[in-house]
């Protein structure tokens, strides 16, 4: 059973987050450079889970060719980066990705209100 996320992650946290995991070039995806961190690799299971809440709850909504999907903007060393999930129930969820330039995600229409 997973442990529940309670809070997001502070901007700290974020940080903490990214410089503390190895993150692994996608190497079957050449012509679409990024790198990765799986919840099997993440040093901290609940972190992990934490993370992919806040980039879904503080990131954007964007497209990347006909998928939708939430993307954080955050700033390593000078050098900005997206971070993203597939969208997939935080259960089943296995990657977080990270790319320097993903000029092709292009932001998506607001969500329409819950009725």
């Amino acid at each position: 059973m997973p442990i529940p996320v309670r809070r997001l992650l502070t901007p700290v946290e974020i940080d903490d987050f990214i410089r503390g995991n190895v993150w692994t070039f996608a190497k079957t995806m050449p012509d679409q450079p990024h790198w990765y961190v799986t919840k099997y690799d993440c040093r901290k299971l609940l972190e992990w889970q934490r993370m992919v809440m806040t980039i879904r709850e503080i990131g954007f909504r964007g497209r990347y060719r006909k998928s939708y999907t939430d993307y954080l903007r955050w700033e390593v060393d000078g050098e900005e980066y997206l971070y993203w999930t597939m969208g997939y129930p935080l259960q089943v969820t296995k990657v977080i990705n990270r790319a320097r330039d993903y000029g092709q995600v292009t932001p998506a229409p607001p969500r329409p209100a819950p009725l």
